[in-house]
Formats: structure tokens, C-alpha cells, sequence
């Protein structure tokens, strides 16, 4: 995670990314973030699983809303800055505790 570069994400959305990263670590596959910035100008971070090279989880932030979308986990949700509480959801509408 250490190579994202994210102006838009404060301090709490960074450690929600680590905190993710820790959730998925558990699982016992490989997972890769990479972030890049849209043409509107607008940060995104995507979660991909390695062994099946499929974006799991595509996160936002637009104007001041963070966006989490995922088909693969068939979820989808905003909010303002409450980061870990819709990747939380996401995860466990899938099966997936995310409890750590």
C-alpha cells in the first residue's frame, strides 16, 4: 500500500486502506492497490486479485464523497468519509468477515 499516492484521502482514509489490505491479507490470496487520478481529476484507488487479475473493489473520492464499487462483491455505496463503514459493508454482503 505504501506506493499509493493520495492527495484527496486524509490521514483516516489511509489507515481504512491498511486496515482493508489487513481484511484481505487474511484470506490467504495475493492483492494488489494501485491509485491513479481520473481525467475529471478525481483520485481512485483499485483493489485487484492477483490470481485472477479482476479489480475486486474501485474506490473514490468525488468531490468530497467517497465512492466504493465492486461487481464482483455486488456492492456499491457513498458517503462522505466514512470509508471503512462502506468497505466494511461491501465485504460482508459477500461473505466476507471483516472483523479484524
Amino acid at each position: 500500500m505504501s506506493n499509493l499516492r493520495l492527495k484527496s484521502a486524509g490521514k483516516q482514509d489511509l489507515t481504512d486502506l491498511a486496515w482493508l489490505e489487513k481484511v484481505l491479507n487474511r484470506l490467504g490470496r495475493r492483492f494488489e492497490m494501485s491509485s491513479s487520478v481520473s481525467e475529471d481529476g478525481s483520485e481512485w484507488v483499485a483493489v485487484i486479485d492477483v490470481e485472477f487479475a479482476e479489480t475486486i473493489v474501485h474506490i473514490a473520492w468525488i468531490d468530497g464523497v467517497v465512492h466504493v464499487a465492486s461487481s464482483p462483491l455486488r456492492a456499491a455505496s457513498r458517503g462522505p468519509r466514512r470509508l471503512r463503514s462502506l468497505l466494511k459493508h461491501a465485504l460482508e454482503e459477500n461473505g466476507i468477515n471483516a472483523n479484524v
